[in-house]
């Protein structure tokens, strides 16, 4: 996969307000954590860094095929912290427990946005 283009992370980090976007989506998702397994508070306005907040590519509906791969766009992409990203102490992962919550949410903000 190639890397995302700094302008693209500004932009999803800008639209989902330098925070993870599991706690807006899943009020059951617990606390958001960095690399080092300490609890993350928000950055207003800024860029954290990519070990506070993590891009997560989510392919579309009828993209499931593992050969083919997300693109590194905004429509496809979404800010998680390490915790949300790739998996808990428990083992289990909540991106991928709620893979079809985060296309739901990117569906829906870009269908609306095509339809204007």
């Amino acid at each position: 996969m190639s890397a995302i283009p700094a302008t693209t992370r500004a932009r999803v980090l800008l639209r989902d307000g330098y925070a993870c976007i599991a706690p807006q989506l899943d009020r059951q998702a617990g606390w958001c954590m960095d690399a080092f397994g300490n609890r993350i508070t928000r950055w207003p306005g800024r860029d954290p860094g990519p070990q506070y907040l993590q891009m997560s590519h989510t392919k579309d509906a009828d993209a499931l095929s593992m050969s083919k791969k997300a693109e590194s766009d905004e429509q496809h992409l979404v800010a998680l912290c390490p915790f949300h990203h790739t998996g808990t102490a428990a083992g289990s992962n909540w991106e991928a427990v709620n893979r079809n919550r985060i296309r739901q949410h990117l569906e829906e903000l870009y269908s609306t946005r095509k339809k204007r």
